[in-house]
């Protein structure tokens, strides 16, 4: 599955828009509250769609709040329908365009869109692949996942990792599209198929796909399941040390996370592809905050290492990182502040983040342009002053100390406005 295009209109605050997407990886910028996050929850919708046409996979759906509204009183809103979200995209090597409809308002917290009459492409195909796949035919199915900004503290993980019992290769699906962490799923199924490998001499091919995708994305090393501590476990070469899963500091369990999150789905959907379950799965993955937690050095290269990880998955995901952002295309940013026109990767940081991102004064902290200003007023008060039996002058004798209170942790700073009051007042 691939999503060239979506329309999204009266969603969330998008009355109507449509935005295109990359086959590999398109970034969405902006300021908070310009709707990165929203567009990937249309594309969510949009693409459950498919997941209407197998069995035991719930879809998502449209949330009341999630209809965009209009306040023309100050006590009340009225919701805009119809609520329409158009996908554009390839999927089992088709070509398809299919709707999401909602036409009308009611109490429902959540509803269930319109799909026989504007989906039933994609939802029948959805049918056929599963029908093939029941009858032992080779079928090839698409990932879906989407990582959201709880994908590290929303799942209490279990005292302990239970054996995974065997599955449909739809478990793949399990929780695909709720954005919040499912560790224990990947944990699961990595400590039963270990035993397997130590008790009955299980095949490896699978087993290594899936370390092999970790350690490339994270320089974790080594990577096994440590039955003392019910944990999966890996040599970190950045201390030489050897860690659990759960003693990783948050940037690395949010990347050890998402790859093995999606390398655990590519091998439960498409095990018949064996050693190349990894590299061949096609589909799509949503995240939002791509940065979240990760240092500089890593948001520099993270992009690079999903793209060779996952070759055929396509990535939508949002950022605040002008790190990340050099490390694309132009045509791979939907700027929602501005156009980005030239390619990042040519850029240096600050004029990413003053022509992409719109940040004034990037050279410069806030703290030193607030003492900037302060120093304007402080010496335009000066010049206005007369003699020091003014009582005008001495509310503003006050009024200067109270303006250089906050530097005062600056002693030169401090020092040279005392100086340039005294040589202005003569005191």
């Amino acid at each position: 599955m691939k999503i060239n295009k979506i329309g999204i209109k009266n969603f969330k605050f998008f009355e109507n828009a449509e935005f295109e997407f990359k086959k590999q990886f398109t970034v969405l910028l902006g300021n908070n509250g310009k709707g990165k996050s929203s567009i990937l929850d249309a594309l969510a919708i949009g693409i459950s769609t498919y997941l209407i046409g197998l069995d035991g996979t719930p879809n998502r759906q449209l949330r009341r709040n999630e209809i965009r509204y209009q306040s023309f009183e100050p006590d009340s809103i009225e919701h805009q329908v119809p609520v329409v979200l158009s996908l554009s995209g390839v999927v089992n090597n088709q070509q398809m365009n299919w709707e999401r409809v909602q036409e009308v308002v009611g109490n429902k917290k959540t509803f269930s869109m319109s799909r026989e009459k504007y989906a039933r492409n994609i939802i029948s195909l959805a049918k056929e692949m599963q029908s093939s796949l029941r009858n032992g035919g080779e079928v090839s199915l698409p990932l879906i996942a989407y990582h959201g900004t709880g994908r590290l503290w929303s799942e209490k993980r279990e005292r302990k990792i239970s054996y995974k019992k065997k599955t449909s290769r739809m478990d793949g699906y399990y929780g695909s599209l709720d954005p919040e962490s499912i560790t224990k799923a990947f944990l699961s199924w990595f400590k039963t198929f270990e035993d397997g490998v130590i008790k009955r001499g299980k095949d490896k091919t699978l087993y290594n796909a899936f370390v092999r995708a970790i350690e490339i994305a994270t320089g974790w090393k080594e990577i096994h399941f440590s039955w003392e501590e019910d944990d999966m476990m890996g040599y970190l070469e950045l201390d030489n040390k050897w860690h659990p899963l759960s003693s990783l500091s948050d940037g690395y369990r949010g990347i050890v996370g998402l790859v093995a999150d999606l390398a655990y789905r590519c091998i439960k959907l498409n095990p018949h592809l064996g050693e190349n379950a990894v590299v061949d799965t096609a589909g799509i993955v949503l995240i939002d905050e791509l940065d979240m937690h990760l240092h500089p050095n890593w948001q520099k290269h993270v992009i690079a290492d999903l793209k060779t990880i996952f070759p055929n998955l396509q990535f939508v995901a949002t950022t605040h990182s002008p790190f990340i952002v050099q490390s694309l295309e132009a045509d791979e940013v939907i700027n929602l502040d501005t156009k980005t026109t030239e390619n990042p990767y040519e850029k240096s940081i600050e004029d990413i983040a003053e022509e992409d991102m719109l940040v004034e004064d990037v050279q410069r902290s806030e703290k030193f342009l607030n003492m900037i200003s302060v120093a304007e007023n402080y010496f335009k008060l000066i010049e206005e002053g007369k003699t020091m039996e003014d009582k005008e002058l001495r509310l503003l004798k006050e009024k200067l100390d109270i303006l250089a209170m906050p530097f005062e942790k600056n002693p030169a700073y401090v020092a040279l406005l005392k100086a340039e009051r005294k040589s202005e007042l003569g005191i």
